[in-house]
């Protein structure tokens, strides 16, 4: 019995001790300078896919199209987002990650996923609703 409250006790102390641990922990967090952070986070990686977007306008929009549309062969969405796109009359640039060309130019791009779509202004990755690139495409 004195064993057993001996052992209780001691788990007592040791919650108590992490628990003022960990009080400590969150008064100092609470007191510590956090550096206010102003400006735009993305200007950089948007200058960065701006820059890839005119490095390769041609290729993308080869008879000026307004947007391009990047589609692979195991791709879920590919098939909703090019007939989403064609369905209101949008001339689209197709290119198929199937094709070396289409693919090399997906990688240079740094897209990761299908569908993608590109415009002059600004790269989306994976599958937009109809209604959001139709605000887009109007702009």
């Amino acid at each position: 019995m004195i064993l057993r409250l001996t052992l209780m006790l001691a788990a007592l102390a040791g919650a108590a001790s992490a628990q003022d641990s960990l009080r400590e922990r969150i008064d100092a967090l609470r007191a510590a300078e956090v550096p206010v952070v102003t400006g735009d986070l993305y200007a950089e990686d948007r200058e960065r896919d701006l820059d890839r977007i005119a490095a390769h306008a041609g290729a993308l929009f080869p008879q000026a199209e307004r947007i391009a549309l990047f589609v692979g062969p195991e791709c879920a969405d590919c098939a909703t987002a090019r007939t989403e796109l064609e369905a209101p009359g949008h001339p689209v640039a197709l290119h198929d990650t199937g094709a070396p060309a289409s693919a090399a130019l997906h990688e240079a791009l740094a897209l990761e996923d299908l569908p993608a779509y590109v415009m002059s202004d600004r790269l989306i990755r994976g599958h937009m609703p109809a209604f959001v690139l139709e605000r887009y495409l109007s702009e």
